[in-house]
């Protein structure tokens, strides 16, 4: 039996070398989040929904025939903006026809001060003669009479003239009403007129709402409203999964007796203001059911379910170790963590589903 060697040169082993160290695998990239100490609220979940603050009818405010709707249903419309529009004629005369009754009054007062003026200057002179035999006690009698009836007649014309820039007043205010407005920022749901209609005070016009600025409606239990005392913090889950935070803005006192329940409304606040909201929409709300209390949490999507058992992945020295963990209970995204973790370690909520004990990460 023959051996035979192969010898092969330097640069070649050299080589073969820096090959064999490339096909390593590099570093895994993950995302880690930190294990904590924290106030933990176990909840018990309840379903409510969004429901708007502003939402309802617009309604005509004078009789008239609609002339044009400028909206469609689900137009976005801004507070102020013109609805619909009713025919102005009639009102327009009555406009003109109050400005017409108010420069006939004014001209009556400006009669009434020249009047008062001659009477109160021939008062003057003959009221200069007394003493004299030449005194006409009558005349001067007279022209007395005739100031006070002059004043009079002034008070009276202030007074038309008062009546009439509030009848003028009354019409503009009918003329601007034939432009039916939006009341508040939102979306119109419904038309309730068309063109040629006649509307009379108080028709519906349009329907709209306000989905910038809604609440959350929800029936609590009775035995659970303790907890909601105040403008008490809770969690939301939307139908998408994602989490929220919303505060207690009112509790209604008035109790379903068949039941046992109380409406709460709360105030939400999202995290992303963008999100498309509808009127109605179901909202899991988290109620607090205990006192918090402080335990170590980790975050939900550190933990892995295998067979009934829960592991987490945890960075350490640019490697993972696998932990078996023990589970409390839950609070929003975060776990109740027994026992398998120890505060501030790094443990992988991003690209955990790969990794194996010992695999080297980097974050």
């Amino acid at each position: 039996m023959h051996l035979h060697y192969c010898y092969l040169p330097l640069p070649f082993l050299a080589l073969f070398s820096t090959f064999v160290v490339a096909q390593e695998p590099p570093p895994a990239l993950v995302g880690v989040d930190a294990v904590r100490r924290e106030a933990l609220t176990q909840t018990a979940p309840v379903i409510g929904r969004l429901v708007a603050r502003e939402e309802g009818s617009v309604a005509a405010l004078v009789n008239g025939a609609v002339e044009r709707v400028e909206v469609q249903v689900g137009d976005r419309v801004q507070a102020g903006q013109v609805l619909a529009r009713l025919a102005q004629r009639r009102q327009s005369g009555e406009v003109a026809r109050r400005r017409a009754e108010k420069q006939l009054e004014d001209a009556r007062l400006q009669t009434a001060r020249a009047r008062l003026k001659l009477a109160r200057q021939e008062a003057r002179r003959f009221g200069e003669l007394k003493g004299s035999p030449a005194f006409p006690k009558a005349n001067y009698e007279d022209k007395l009479e005739e100031v006070v009836r002059y004043e009079s007649e002034i008070e009276e014309a202030k007074a038309s003239i008062a009546r009439a820039n509030a009848e003028l007043g009354i019409a503009s205010i009918d003329l601007e009403r034939t432009e039916i407005r939006a009341p508040y920022n939102g979306v119109i749901t419904r038309r309730h007129a068309s063109p040629g209609a006649f509307l009379s005070l108080g028709n519906a016009v349009v329907s709209m709402v306000n989905d910038a600025d809604l609440e959350i409606e929800a029936d609590v239990p009775a035995s659970q409203l303790e907890g909601l005392r105040g403008e008490v913090a809770v969690a939301i889950e939307l139908e998408d999964g994602s989490l929220h935070s919303a505060r207690v803005r009112a509790i209604v006192p008035n109790e379903n007796p068949l039941t046992r329940t109380r409406q709460v409304r709360f105030r939400p606040f999202f995290n992303d203001s963008g999100r498309p909201l509808a009127v109605n929409q179901s909202v899991v709300v988290k109620l607090p059911v205990a006192a918090p209390r402080q335990v170590l949490s980790v975050h939900k999507d550190a933990v892995i379910n295998r067979g009934g058992r829960y592991f987490a992945f945890v960075v350490v020295t640019g490697a993972v170790e696998q932990r078996e963990l023990r589970l409390g209970v839950s609070s929003g995204n975060r776990l109740e963590v027994l026992s398998g973790l120890q505060t501030g370690e790094l443990a992988v909520i991003r690209g955990n589903e790969r990794l194996h004990p010992g695999q080297k990460v980097r974050h």
